[in-house]
């Protein structure tokens, strides 16, 4: 399929679809940027907005139909402008991110306020016209990567630097939750009425069901994937893979099928889909926009041709020989208190002879942990930096690979609702701090089953 293509002889610095058939991109002409309103259907110009700006990355901008927002690193500021009618409100950010940038700007659907990330983890909820954040949340330190804002549903989710993404209430009447924790540098999020999409940078796709509180569904992309978008009313996806190809999946058939679209050699650097023109839109560092008219193609939307990339599995055989290959039963210990492991990794050696015990110190490095290892039982201290045990708890029973891992909360707090609330999301039993040896053994012996 040979694409449209509309050169405007300057790198393209990021496509946004702010309406259906609208079309905002950011031209950029060396001292300044232009700002042009597109139709998607004609591809002619439908406004254009000159402007100075110190930055070039996509993450700094955000554009919906009626505003837009630019974050200047060099003051720490960010200027909301109202296109029609050039009003500009400006907030610094210096006070709230004093020792990092801006890693990322969102602007919500009718601009009436916008969401901060840096690299510290911090994250602000800006009305344009105020000084102050309405929201701050700071509880964890990786930096914000990506952002994306469920304005019906007061909520926004982030993704991170070491993986993360979490989900938070803009209204605080919930905790920020941790829902999945990839391996790799978040590339993408999207949130769908009850579903969370994200992305890393190895092509590790999650979909986590809101209301089923769970992962449904895990596939790692063959080929690496530079970046994604929703298409057909989010019914579908678009992705661009690090070889240049272009592929549309359905998200009911993830699994089964994909169907190439194209194999381009431009540096394309963003890309989205127009529902009401069936147009898909590539912007590229050469300057050039190309416009797939996927809607003119029965073959696209049929799904006929089925492609990679497919779903990695591992076979039976790899995985009898996995289980063949284990040799210890092995004890993840999550404590910030030393001597509290050290109780714990002596209990161990006295009550589970030949067995591994491993240790962490915050729920962060227990996370790690249990990517890099073979874990089947995890005494969990409740309250820990990074992430307390609740989340590290909530994590693990998250991955259907986990299921298997026994946890055990070990707290100071003996208070009924907690331990009640920890057994309701997925712990198998808890313990009581001070403990010796013996009161561990007696204790966790009843949840573990042990073969010597």
């Amino acid at each position: 399929m040979l694409p449209q293509k509309l050169k405007v002889n300057s790198p393209i610095v990021l496509t946004k679809l702010i309406a259906l058939n609208s079309l905002a991109i950011l031209i950029d002409k060396e001292d300044h940027l232009l700002l042009r309103i597109l139709d998607c259907s004609t591809q002619t110009p439908l406004k254009t907005y000159k402007k100075v700006f110190h930055n070039t990355e996509e993450s700094h901008y955000s554009v919906v139909e009626n505003c837009m927002a630019s974050y200047n690193a060099e003051k720490k500021e960010v200027e909301v402008t109202e296109l029609s009618s050039s009003k500009i409100y400006c907030n610094s950010t210096v006070r709230y991110h004093k020792e990092t940038d801006v890693t990322f700007l969102y602007l919500s659907q009718t601009g009436s306020f916008y969401v901060t990330g840096d690299n510290n983890g911090k994250i602000n909820v800006w009305n344009p016209k105020s000084p102050e954040p309405e929201y701050s949340f700071s509880e964890c330190k990786s930096a914000t990567v990506a952002l994306r804002l469920d304005n019906e549903n007061d909520r926004l989710v982030s993704g991170r630097l070491d993986g993360s993404v979490i989900l938070y209430s803009l209204n605080k009447e919930k905790e920020p939750l941790l829902l999945i924790k990839h391996q790799k540098e978040i590339k993408r999020i999207f949130i769908i009425n009850e579903f969370v999409l994200s992305l890393d940078i190895g092509g590790t796709l999650n979909i986590y069901s809101l209301s089923a509180n769970k992962i449904i569904e895990t596939v790692e992309f063959k080929y690496g994937i530079k970046d994604v978008t929703l298409a057909y009313e989010n019914k579908s996806i678009v992705l661009l893979t690090d070889d240049y190809r272009i592929l549309l999946v359905n998200i009911a058939k993830i699994n089964q099928e994909a169907l190439e679209i194209d194999k381009t050699s431009s540096d394309v650097n963003s890309m989205t889909f127009d529902d009401v023109s069936k147009k898909l839109i590539l912007s590229t560092k050469q300057g050039n926009l190309l416009f797939y008219d996927l809607g003119k193609e029965d073959t696209v939307v049929k799904y006929t041709d089925v492609k990679t990339p497919d779903k990695v599995k591992k076979t039976k055989k790899e995985e009898i020989k996995k289980e063949e290959t284990k040799k210890q039963f092995t004890f993840l210990s999550v404590d910030d208190s030393k001597s509290i492991r050290n109780v714990i990794v002596k209990a161990i050696k006295i009550g589970f002879p030949g067995t591994r015990v491993l240790e962490a110190v915050d729920g962060a490095e227990a996370l790690n942990m249990l990517h890099e290892h073979e874990i089947d039982c995890v005494i969990l201290d409740w309250n820990m930096p990074k992430l307390n045990g609740e989340e590290v708890l909530r994590y693990i029973r998250v991955f259907k690979k986990f299921d298997k891992i026994k946890i055990i909360m070990a707290t100071t707090e003996a208070e009924r609702a907690k331990v009640l609330n920890a057994i309701k999301n997925g712990a198998d039993g808890y313990i009581v701090k001070p403990f010796n040896s013996e009161i561990f053994f007696s204790k966790v012996s009843k949840f573990i089953m042990y073969e010597n």
